[in-house]
């Protein structure tokens, strides 16, 4: 979810309903801090605890992870996807080899990490930060 929404905020809310569903343990706000923590922990390592710096913050009442566009691979993907695309016409050959690397960023199955369940949905065109083609 995180990812998905890579530099925008995502409630604590969200969170829990994602990874809980609509029932929620009463626990579920304290899991998800140790989450947190682990994520930061993993993406942050030197990272000073209760500190602003790194890749995950805390935002009023949600978290954001900030990364470049580019380090999601789904943004990759759309953007070579979208550039051949656009080159189908005017240069074949560049097409080609741009639509091979958008598809060689997909490994196994698609959206397998969500293990059958539906994928968080992804922001829409207008909070989007990467435009769409």
């Amino acid at each position: 979810m995180l990812v998905v929404h890579a530099n925008q905020v995502v409630s604590v809310d969200r969170l829990v309903e994602v990874l809980w569903g609509t029932e929620p343990p009463a626990t579920a706000a304290n899991t998800l801090q140790t989450y947190i923590s682990h994520l930061r922990r993993a993406l942050d390592p030197g990272r000073v605890p209760r500190t602003k710096d790194g890749m995950l913050g805390t935002c009023g009442h949600g978290y954001v992870l900030a990364v470049p566009p580019e380090a999601v691979d789904a943004v990759r993907f759309e953007r070579l996807a979208g550039d051949g695309h656009e080159a189908l016409f005017s240069d074949p050959v560049r097409a080609a080899e741009t639509l091979r690397t958008a598809l060689a960023l997909w490994r196994g199955a698609p959206l397998a990490e969500f293990g059958g369940q539906p994928p968080p949905s992804p922001p829409s065109s207008a909070e989007s930060p990467v435009p769409r083609r």
